[in-house]
């Protein structure tokens, strides 16, 4: 959420060329839904489906449409949880004051709200983004699942930065080893939450089954005749 806080501050600020702000937008979300492509590919090959042949315009057509529409979903969640938190930091001494034990059941509330969120975007993410058909009911338990992993390792990296060992085994680079560790970590978890999904609905739900626009991949071992010794 700081990022997000921060992203917020610099887009309130007037910039000096209008140019150059619609120019960086228009970067920003076009690599963001790059790795939104990026990622279908990786949900695609866990779910053992690929794109249709034949398809190659529409499909990336509509992989771009997903993309955006996961971007603007997930922007918005994540601005309301902001504008939430923002409030609940505004009215703390009123709430406080007003109703003894109040400020606890805000806290308490606000915490569910950003787990709820970060449980809707997973499952947006496995909902959506592959080239399947899935029950919401099996997305609901692997985006669940994975929310927990993620929450507990952004608990644990705020303990890691809050004592400092960062700043002081990595010095001035500490910022960037964090970013890159938090960026690893997400992408486990997230490819975890697509695997975890993926067993559960074959297993406990409805089976995975690609798409009006995917096939299914299946993987076969074949074993090659070895080569006469020379």
């Amino acid at each position: 959420m700081q990022v997000v806080q921060v992203i917020a501050r610099r887009a309130s600020t007037p910039g000096k060329s209008t140019l150059a702000t619609i120019i960086g937008i228009a970067l920003a979300l076009f690599g963001a839904s790059g790795v939104f492509g990026q990622l279908q590919d990786a949900l695609n090959t866990i779910w053992g489906v690929k794109a249709k042949p034949g398809l190659s315009i529409w499909g990336f057509l509509r992989a771009r449409f997903l993309s955006f529409a996961m971007i603007a979903g997930a922007c918005f969640l994540l601005l309301v949880s902001l504008a939430i938190e923002a409030l609940l930091k505004g009215f703390s001494h009123y709430i406080q004051a007003t109703l003894p034990g109040g400020l606890t059941i805000a806290v308490s509330f606000y915490l569910i709200f950003d787990f709820a969120v970060v449980v809707a975007l997973f499952g947006m993410i496995f909902k959506i983004l592959p080239d399947v058909r899935t029950r919401w009911r099996d997305v609901w338990v692997g985006a669940i699942m994975t929310a927990v992993f993620f929450v507990i390792g952004k608990w644990a990296l705020g303990l890691y930065l809050g004592s400092g060992t960062a700043a002081s085994a990595y010095g001035a680079a500490s910022s960037l080893v964090t970013l890159l560790l938090w960026a690893y970590y997400s992408s486990q978890i997230l490819l975890f939450g697509a695997e975890f999904t993926q067993v559960y609905a074959t297993e406990f739900g409805a089976r995975i089954k690609p798409d009006k626009f995917a096939v299914q991949v299946e993987h076969k071992e074949v074993e090659l005749p070895r080569s006469p010794p020379l």
